[in-house]
């Protein structure tokens, strides 16, 4: 979850569940996220405490942005003034939408209120390219600037909405050709990383007393994908090749399905992080692990699964959780957001064709004795044997 973190409890099978530390849900109801306006294709990107979720439908010229509910529907949040396609990229608890437009001359970038209002996130003199990547709570935005003869942004920058407008903060500059923003909580911090076609530092900024924290990268690309509010950072290590790790500053190293132990897999698990949420959950996507018949990896394959983490639980593919709903002809490619109550948005494809969905974690009725997500008569013949065995 990339905004401001604000729902304190959710209800679910009748008790309260609180914020704290906990780990990950192990079972989840299933939601698909609706096809919009007849489109085939859809792709969710983020998701707020509220459980609206934003993304696009369509290819190309025909690609618009869309918000779902927590319900599943979708609906089309229409097109900004001179902008031909659109997606959004992030949605805040008020509503306020990061929401990229394509024109004829190029991308533009924009912060999109509740109710429809559209802000542009110009660059100012000197600057001509921008790229926007994360909002948060209170609307900023983080982004870069720079020169189209300096071959992308160079530069990162915080977009930061005041009565009288838009105030840019210009961030690292950088003698790198290209800087990107990654992620911004609510407190403050920001994460970055620049390159050349070598390797650049990667950042984590604290915008209140301007102190800057370098991260050893160990001569890796690394991406700093996400932060939560108590400054847990998930870093990438070199995200697109098939050995990509992933670290959460804190809490450690995020491991492959079946590899939670050390020295437990004897081949490279790929792991992409890609968001966290205030309970330190994360999730992102994962190569597939295949264990054996006493629960030990054997083997990998290349494709990916989508995948919630916690230090509580490990790392725990998704598509073997969901109690509630039809995963029938279901993949879960990649898990793209958390919020704070643990609902999951992802993207994979069902009956081949590109879905998203959304899982609300379920919490076991106290009927369900044997936790198998029912309410049966083999709940009676557990509660029978828990009586007699006791409880330690």
């Amino acid at each position: 979850m990339r905004s401001r973190m604000t729902m304190a409890l959710v209800v679910a099978c009748g008790v309260a569940r609180s914020v704290g530390a906990q780990g990950a849900s192990e079972s989840y109801r299933l939601v698909e996220l609706g096809l919009v306006s007849g489109a085939t294709e859809i792709s969710v990107r983020a998701m707020n405490n509220s459980g609206e979720s934003v993304g696009s439908r369509g290819t190309g010229a025909g690609t618009r942005a869309v918000v779902w509910g927590p319900t599943g529907m979708g609906r089309n949040l229409g097109l900004a003034p001179d902008v031909t396609s659109a997606t959004a990229l992030g949605i805040n608890d008020e509503g306020t939408v990061l929401y990229r437009g394509l024109t004829g001359a190029g991308a533009g970038w924009y912060s999109r209120s509740g109710d429809g209002a559209y802000t542009k996130l110009e660059a100012p003199a000197g600057y001509e390219v921008v790229l926007a990547s994360a909002i948060n709570a209170y609307g900023e935005v983080l982004g870069a600037l720079g020169q189209i003869d300096g071959q992308g942004p160079q530069i990162v920058a915080v977009w930061r909405p005041t009565p009288g407008g838009l105030v840019l903060e210009m961030l690292t500059p950088t003698t790198h050709n290209f800087a990107r923003g990654h992620a911004l909580n609510d407190a403050g911090i920001v994460t970055s990383s620049s390159g050349t076609t070598g390797f650049g530092p990667t950042l984590v900024l604290d915008r209140r007393t301007g102190e800057v924290e370098e991260i050893e990268t160990e001569g890796q690309f690394t991406d700093p994908n996400a932060v939560n509010n108590e400054g847990n950072v998930v870093y990438v290590f070199d995200q697109f090749d098939s050995d990509a790790r992933t670290e959460v500053t804190g809490l450690g190293t995020v491991r492959g399905f079946g590899c939670d132990l050390p020295g437990r897999c004897e081949f490279e698990s790929r792991v992409v992080g890609l968001a966290i949420n205030e309970r330190a959950h994360v999730v992102g996507r994962s190569n597939t692990v295949f264990v054996d018949d006493d629960g030990f990896p054997k083997s990998t394959e290349d494709t990916n699964g989508a995948f919630v983490w916690s230090e509580e639980t490990g790392t725990l593919r998704l598509i073997d959780l969901v109690v509630e709903g039809n995963i029938s002809g279901w993949e879960f490619d990649v898990a793209v957001d958390i919020n704070d109550a643990g609902w999951i948005v992802g993207n994979g494809t069902k009956d081949g064709q590109p879905r998203s969905f959304l899982l609300i974690p379920r919490e076991p009725c106290a009927g369900d004795t044997n936790r198998d997500g029912l309410v049966t008569p083999a709940d009676f013949a557990a509660w029978i044997s828990a009586f007699n065995a006791g409880c330690d």
